[in-house]
């Protein structure tokens, strides 16, 4: 078995949708996950160009330019909503240049489904489900935002761990009785920040996951340390 022959044989096991596409912008190799999924037998792609398979139109906006930055020497990532088979879906499309004795003559393109993803972000914004004391997620966000982090443990190629830290304040009741409302309100908001920031190690990556959950007490989803040291609040 040749090489390209090997190497279908092992992504043929793979539940994403990959396939090899040559210099002159034809199908080498798809696995059965991509087949399967866009509906077309093997030999409808294998031998067939990119515009054959996607249309003029979708070729040469966007993939060709994609195609041709991986051909470059490039590794390009894409995510993006479009008809993927029968169906619209958020696919994350990834490029790869394939390398045969120190030369780019393929390139190796990676398709994700990422439609579920997706659609909990959109009913995360759209909810704008935050506490007005603290600028936090409220409660009812908590089931979303902890929905999506398991959906992303899932797809994760790691095993480590995830958790979900909950702060308590304890005597807010007090607080709110020898100072008033205000003073508590204050006092909330400003754990809600000082939270926040601590457990910002994916700052810059997404938006903030961290929520109130009633009355004194506030959680958030957290990679935690190791070494069973505390996360300190500044």
């Amino acid at each position: 078995m040749d090489k390209v022959g090997i190497f279908e044989t092992i992504v043929n096991l793979s539940n994403d949708f990959i396939t090899l596409i040559d210099r002159d912008y034809r199908y080498v190799m798809a696995n059965e996950a991509y087949c399967r999924e866009v509906q077309k037998r093997r030999e409808e792609i294998v031998g067939r160009t990119v515009s054959q398979v996607w249309g003029e139109a979708r070729f040469r906006a966007p993939i060709k330019g994609f195609l041709d930055r991986s051909f470059g020497g490039e590794e390009v990532n894409n995510i993006d909503k479009f008809k993927f088979g029968p169906f619209m879906k958020y696919m994350h499309v990834t490029y790869f240049p394939y390398r045969e004795n120190g030369a780019i003559t393929h390139v190796l393109v990676f398709s994700h489904d990422i439609t579920h993803i997706s659609e909990i972000e959109s009913k995360l914004t759209n909810y704008e489900y935050r506490d007005p004391v603290t600028g936090l997620f409220n409660r009812r966000s908590l089931g979303v935002i902890l929905e999506k982090e398991i959906e992303k443990a899932k797809l994760s190629e790691t095993t480590e761990p995830r958790a979900v830290l909950v702060l308590g304040l304890h005597d807010l009741d007090t607080v709110t009785q020898l100072h008033g409302y205000e003073i508590s309100d204050l006092l909330l908001e400003n754990t809600g920040i000082r939270f926040r920031k601590a457990l910002r190690p994916n700052a810059g990556r997404g938006p903030d996951r961290h929520t109130r959950q009633g009355g004194p007490c506030v959680s958030g989803p957290c990679r935690p340390h190791g070494g069973g040291h505390p996360v300190p609040l500044p």
